[in-house]
């Protein structure tokens, strides 16, 4: 996908070496004695968010961070006279593998640590799931996490409150279908995340009637390009759908298509959320269309949140702010409403069918642990910038 979740993970650490030092250091702080399976805060209700991910991810949008500092702000005031307090550190993995699996570990085993929100990284989240619902400890993948991590895992104390790669797939299909896309081209990486959405959008397309006749996984030369664009203008392809481990990667395939055609519809995954170079690549982005990672509605709320964040930060927020400020108040308001502090009963309380209304709108998560939320919110590129596309 995009550069602000994926772009590292050239750096995924496989080798031999690497594992044993990994199993050697995780044999060590389990020897240490830091298993928090069996402990539950108590006290005075401290509540302690750790959060994970790159500080590279994190500064080049400081939405997430800003939206996590103003939910644990806002919920010290709303709280702090009632025996609840909560705290937040950033835990920088850098997104690199062999760190983030270790920072993961003792963070799941320290027992001060109410709840983890990360990482960026898809691996290091697929590597360490287990260890926090072996440990009994909450993961809020509020990053995205793949399908293959949390589906069918019936997980008790790991939360994805973001689409999956399948859903989104799926869901850009029906989209193309609605808006009068007839043959389409698939144009993704060849990564597993956007296999498994190029593979989701292909099969509901064709369940839509629509026509897929290309595939195509390699980015290749410009001269590359040229010949499968000439395939496209042969087969009357009018569509393509943009999947991209890169962010660079699909900033460029978007030119290479625009050079060639205005009016070709583009269907993008969120590689192309990334404000600066929506601006930069201005003249070729116009009318791509992607949906949300998260289900934001608009409400009166969010707008107060948005207004407040600008008047607190002097910059407009990007969705991620109130994303990062619902994915944290989850976690603190429901401790308030089970009465504890315990990440036993705040798990519990999280998979209530009641389900938790946020500033983006409800959230609700099923047995394991998956949004039930069915459908992304979308935006379409105008004068470099995404807006809401009714």
């Amino acid at each position: 996908m995009c550069e602000i979740k994926h772009c590292y993970f050239a750096g995924f650490k496989t080798g031999i070496n690497r594992l044993v030092t990994i199993a050697f250091l995780l044999l060590m702080i389990q020897i240490s004695g830091c298993n928090s399976a069996d402990k539950e805060l108590s006290g005075d209700m401290q509540l302690n968010i750790a959060v994970m991910g790159s500080k590279q991810v994190y500064d080049y949008d400081p939405s997430f961070l800003n939206g996590v500092e103003m939910a644990v702000n806002d919920f010290n005031r709303q709280y702090s006279g009632n025996g609840f307090s909560a705290g937040y550190k950033i835990y920088d993995d850098e997104y690199d593998f062999e760190k983030g699996v270790i920072i993961a570990k003792q963070l799941s085993s320290d027992p001060k640590i109410t709840a983890v929100i990360g990482s960026h990284s898809f691996n290091i989240l697929d590597a360490s799931a287990s260890f926090f619902e072996d440990s009994k400890k909450i993961l809020i993948a509020a990053n995205g996490m793949m399908d293959k991590s949390i589906v069918n895992k019936k997980y008790k104390y790991v939360f994805r409150n973001t689409f999956g790669e399948t859903e989104m797939g799926a869901s850009m299909a029906d989209h193309a279908a609605k808006a009068g896309a007839g043959s389409i081209a698939i144009y993704h990486s060849d990564t597993e995340y956007e296999n498994n959405m190029g593979m989701a959008f292909g099969k509901r397309a064709l369940e839509n009637g629509l026509k897929v006749l290309d595939d195509v996984s390699e980015i290749g030369s410009q001269k590359d390009f040229d010949n499968i664009y000439k395939r496209w203008e042969a087969i009357g392809i009018n569509c393509v759908m943009i999947s991209q481990e890169a962010i660079a990667d699909a900033f460029m395939l978007a030119e290479r298509i625009r050079k060639k055609s205005d009016s070709m519809m583009i269907y993008g995954d969120f590689s192309f959320d990334a404000e600066e170079k929506l601006m930069e690549y201005k003249d070729y982005v116009e009318g791509i269309i992607i949906p949300r990672l998260v289900p934001v509605s608009q409400s009166k709320e969010l707008d107060e949140f948005n207004a407040r964040y600008k008047d607190i930060y002097g910059s407009e927020p990007t969705w991620w702010a109130a994303h990062a400020y619902d994915s944290v108040r989850m976690v603190l308001d429901t401790a308030v409403q089970a009465g504890s502090n315990s990440p036993k009963k705040i798990a519990e309380g999280l998979h209530l069918k009641t389900g938790y209304q946020g500033i983006t709108g409800k959230i609700m998560f099923n047995e394991s642990g998956i949004l039930t939320n069915e459908n992304p919110v979308y935006s379409i590129v105008k004068d470099g910038r995404l807006v809401n596309l009714e």
